[in-house]
């Protein structure tokens, strides 16, 4: 599973890479139309260009895994803004500096103490920039299907509790209780219609009852009494001398 999730994040790196490497060159073709292009220069540039891209989102995206299994965007909603934000920039401007002094010490063959010397800070800022553009739309993403799972667990809740209730009112909704009365009923209707008249109206509260509390938490006593007077009735009527309560 971890091996899984490793080459996905490799993938989700090269993939964001090439975008971002895609777009600044294409910016860097626009600008230069007016002088002139130098397709050599260019091509080394579009190189260069995803080294800084590749070093910069593999450490973000390496660290957004890192908080997403440390701060769940659920419950911990502002921590894992706050951490995500500050740290991105932080790593971003370390990650594009060994970035920079990669190419310019192992690339383009300068001493360390000239690539500080040639330091400027508006690469740095221009990097931010573009960090903070893809950091806030992942975050956004992120934030959205949070969101969106948790949706899904409510619904699962809801459709969970609404089942559970089902089957409480299917049990309370006795079917062979329901049967047997009906049997009853109908022997009655032929011998005593007086009776089977008291037996349908009994069963009729017995059953308006079970329904009209499946809702409630607690039922008073004398509503409880009430209905048990009633199902005493029914059973009566059903076993007659046999019953004695």
């Amino acid at each position: 599973m971890n091996e899984q999730i490793k080459i996905g994040n490799i993938k989700n790196v090269i993939k964001i890479s090439l975008y971002i490497t895609a777009g600044v060159s294409l910016l860097n073709i626009i600008l230069a139309l007016n002088r002139g292009i130098d397709w050599v220069e260019e091509l080394q540039g579009v190189g260069v260009t995803f080294i800084y891209a590749f070093v910069i989102t593999a450490v973000n995206e390496y660290y957004n895994d890192f908080l997403s299994s440390r701060f769940s965007w659920s419950e911990q909603m502002q921590k894992r803004l706050w951490y995500g934000v500050i740290g991105s920039i932080v790593l971003t401007v370390l990650s594009f500096g060994f970035a920079r002094m990669l190419v310019e010490v192992a690339i383009y063959g300068s001493t360390f103490k000239e690539f500080i010397e040639n330091e400027n800070l508006a690469s740095y800022i221009f990097a931010l920039a573009i960090t903070i553009f893809v950091s806030a739309i992942a975050h956004a993403f992120g934030f959205y299907k949070a969101l969106q799972d948790t949706n899904v667990k409510k619904q699962k809740i809801i459709a969970g509790t609404a089942s559970a209730k089902f089957d409480a009112l299917k049990n309370q909704l006795d079917p062979h209780f329901l049967f047997n009365s009906l049997n009853v009923l109908t022997s009655l209707i032929d011998e005593d219609p007086y009776q089977a008249q008291k037996f349908t109206t009994s069963l009729s509260k017995v059953y308006r009852f079970v329904l009209g509390q499946k809702n409630k938490d607690l039922v008073s006593v004398d509503e409880e009494l009430q209905f048990a007077k009633t199902y005493v009735r029914l059973l009566k009527m059903r076993f007659e001398d046999s019953m004695i309560f």
